[in-house]
């Protein structure tokens, strides 16, 4: 049971889990600058706002710090019936004492309790979904080793090793601009190792929330770009539009290939145009490149690091 799990769950039976609080969700996933981005927000009929962190481990004291920096932001935004709430399998008894002395609500729920509201709806529990072939198997830190052995099969589309067929065989390669509004005073290398090496693959579980969705296919290769530079790459498994766009008005979500995302040295307009002549510099545009020159960037890359590697040395 992951924590993406249990908050989807939350979001879609809040009844089953807070029976005669009459929540309404009225948030999910939302970022605040400089301080982070929380989980779900409710509304009760009273017009109180619930804020929830949800964690699919035990409860620690440093969760306390976190929900009350939103705390304290949501106040400063004006909003004053807010009430925070911590939700986990397992609260120990001296973290109870301090989340009470800190005014913040908290339930234990453990995950049969999630498993139970999962039947009763029919909803399936996508972490204990029966494992299907994807690019989530492959942990080679090359993207055209990836692609070849993903393969048709599994929706994303294999280079087969013939440089002249490698832009009908990958998707493309797209550039996706990020802007440092949403990381506020964060440099490339604090993006890199704080997002793209752990909230995108461990908290976000490879869900980018985008402003603007890319038109691109499964199997595509994104090349993102922070303060004028290409920072990280990962290959696109799906694009997920919301019916409309939420409170902080993200549209949806691009879904990446957990193992496929790395981050590498710093890559410049200079290095791109010799590759990709037709590219005339960054811009806040999204921007296609030719697949067929993916191979030759590839060789530019330095200091890469990627999440499959952790994973690797964290023997998962």
């Amino acid at each position: 049971m992951t924590e993406r799990d249990m908050e989807d769950l939350v979001a879609a039976y809040p009844d089953d889990f807070f029976p005669g609080k009459r929540f309404l969700l009225r948030g999910r996933q939302q970022s605040f600058a400089g301080v982070g981005r929380f989980d779900l927000l409710f509304e009760d009929e009273f017009k109180w706002h619930h804020l929830m962190e949800l964690k699919a481990r035990t409860l620690r004291y440093e969760d306390a710090d976190q929900v009350a920096r939103y705390r304290d932001e949501f106040r400063r935004r004006g909003f004053n019936n807010i009430l925070m709430w911590l939700v986990a399998p397992q609260i120990p008894s001296s973290v109870r004492e301090f989340l009470d002395d800190k005014g913040i609500q908290y339930v234990e729920i453990h995950v049969g309790a999630f498993r139970h509201v999962a039947a009763r709806h029919d909803f399936t529990i996508e972490s204990e979904r029966e494992p299907e072939p994807s690019p989530a198997s492959f942990l080679s830190t090359s993207h055209s080793e990836q692609l070849k052995a993903v393969g048709d099969k599994v929706g994303c589309y294999a280079w087969n090793g013939r440089t002249e067929k490698l832009s009908t065989r990958l998707p493309s390669v797209r550039i996706l601009p990020m802007s440092s509004e949403e990381f506020p005073n964060k440099g490339i290398e604090d993006v890199q190792e704080e997002y793209f090496l752990e909230e995108l693959p461990r908290r976000m579980e490879g869900r980018f929330l985008c402003y603007r969705l890319l038109n691109a296919r499964p199997g595509s290769i994104v090349l993102f770009q922070y303060l004028n530079r290409l920072i990280a790459s990962a290959i696109l498994c799906t694009v997920v539009r919301f019916p409309e766009a939420d409170e902080s008005g993200y549209k949806g979500t691009l879904n990446f290939d957990l193992k496929s995302i790395k981050v590498f040295d710093p890559i410049g307009a200079e290095v791109v145009s010799k590759i990709w002549p037709e590219f005339n510099g960054f811009s806040h545009a999204m921007r296609e490149l030719d697949a067929k020159g993916y191979p030759e960037f590839e060789k530019t890359l330095t200091g890469i690091k990627n999440y499959a590697s952790a994973l690797e040395s964290e023997g998962l």
